[in-house]
């Protein structure tokens, strides 16, 4: 398990993620009130909306295909 949390803490490695000076404690939900975190249900939007665009292609390209 050990290389697990390596593995774990090479991939979350601020030096990776984050400007210079900065920590994960700093950027946490709540801790500043001028800043504004992405709210992670505000992704419910895009996936129905997604489907409903591949559904519009493939009538689209099958109407294309019956016609010519």
């Amino acid at each position: 398990m050990e290389i697990v949390r390596v593995v774990s803490d090479t991939f979350w490695s601020t030096k990776v993620w984050l400007p210079p000076n900065i920590t994960w404690e700093d950027i946490r939900p709540g801790v500043r009130s001028d800043v504004t975190h992405a709210d992670y249900r505000h992704l419910v939007y895009p996936i129905p909306l997604a489907a409903v665009i591949i559904v519009l292609r493939w009538v689209v390209e099958r109407g294309e295909d019956q016609l010519g």
